[in-house]
């Protein structure tokens, strides 16, 4: 029993699996940049859908009260608009990585257009804001 991998024979390495590859250009880092970046985006999305859960279900803010007419309203058009931004950050994130990834496969350079992704996040912040402004006017 002398076969590579046997009890008694010779451990296969690294480079006889043919791991180890002579890194030329910088795809590897790219595509380790796009994978973070789709990552970044999902995570952004579940923190979101947990937002728009909670506003949703309503939690209530520290307050045991039941939110009636216009405030249960409010909550629930701010809720369903932040699901539906974490569900545009998922598609976002999946729409950038798929269409990078098929762009080097192909060996042509180039990125996901960044338009979408500013809008997004633009809109995020514009929601977030907004969001922030109402609770504060509600509260005094």
């Amino acid at each position: 029993m002398s076969e590579r991998g046997q009890p008694g024979g010779p451990n296969p390495t690294i480079k006889d699996n043919r791991l180890v590859m002579n890194i030329t250009t910088s795809e590897p880092r790219d595509l380790l940049m796009i994978e973070r970046n789709c990552l970044s985006m999902v995570k952004f999305g579940v923190v979101l859908s947990l937002t728009s859960i909670a506003m949703l279900v309503n939690f209530g803010f520290g307050k045991r009260e039941k939110l009636e007419g216009d405030k249960k309203i409010l909550f629930t058009i701010f809720g369903s608009i932040f699901m539906l931004l974490s569900l545009l950050s998922l598609v976002l994130g999946a729409l950038n990585y798929y269409h990078s990834i098929g762009r080097y496969t192909k060996e042509k350079v180039e990125v996901f257009n960044h338009i979408p992704i500013t809008g997004f996040v633009f809109s995020c912040f514009v929601m977030i804001f907004t969001v922030s402004v109402v609770l504060l006017t509600q509260s005094l």
